[in-house]
């Protein structure tokens, strides 16, 4: 990127909410930082395919019962 569209580009106030210009041996970069809606997700699906993983594998292990048995116990529980 050159630096007359740096200069341009640093007057307009979109370009500056979140992003950031990076200086190498005198060439400018346009990087973009993630917005914490991004980051939320990202950890969001990380977080569900844990758990995806953790049931297959508590399936293959035979740690499974039947919906009914689930509720009992819990009923058992709260008492």
């Amino acid at each position: 990127m050159s630096q007359k569209n740096v200069r341009d580009l640093l007057g307009n106030s979109e370009y500056l909410e979140r992003r950031m210009f990076i200086m190498k041996n005198e060439i400018s970069e346009l990087k973009g930082e993630k917005d914490q809606t991004d980051i939320n997700a990202e950890q969001q699906a990380i977080a569900l395919l844990k758990i995806a993983m953790l049931s297959k594998k508590d399936i293959i292990e035979g740690r499974k019962m039947p919906p009914g048995e689930v509720l009992r116990r819990r009923r058992e529980y709260r008492m």
